[in-house]
């Protein structure tokens, strides 16, 4: 995968090597090839990362990986992009349904740990904004570094 061809894959690339992102002007659907590509490159991330660990027992979760960067990528569009998509909220950002286990929870890291920066944003721009409690939730266990949720 060396060129990026979708808002989706641009996001996620981007701010995987650069720490940035790219607001788009309309929030498109991301399409299975997009799902798929974004998988494969999770799992070769997830590879690189999970030899910081000291165990091998850890399995990619490409289901976990591909919701995380589904969530992150749809919470940074709609930081900017809000006009009628509050009521939608649910369509763009979906609960996880599956296994909750070590190998997800580091698959959906890959993505979620930069979450809380756009919370920090969104908290700024509206601390009553829906799509901070929408997103806030998957880090109710985690602080967030004076992120209140």
């Amino acid at each position: 995968m060396t060129e990026n061809t979708s808002p989706f894959l641009d996001t996620l690339f981007l701010l995987r090597k650069e720490e940035c992102i790219t607001v788009f002007s309309n929030i498109q659907k991301i399409s299975e090839t997009e799902e798929q590509d974004a998988a494969d490159y999770f799992e070769s991330e997830f590879e690189k990362e999970r030899l910081e660990f000291l165990t091998d027992h850890l399995e990619y979760d490409k289901e976990a990986a591909v919701w995380a960067a589904k969530v992150l990528y749809y919470a940074a569009q709609l930081y900017l992009i809000r006009e009628n998509t509050a009521k939608d909220l649910d369509q763009f950002i979906s609960e996880f349904r599956g296994m909750k286990n070590s190998g997800a929870v580091l698959s959906a890291d890959l993505s979620l740990r930069f979450l809380p920066q756009i919370i920090v944003v969104l908290q700024n721009l509206d601390p009553d904004d829906p799509l901070i409690k929408k997103i806030g939730k998957y880090f109710a266990a985690i602080p967030l570094l004076g992120c209140r949720v």
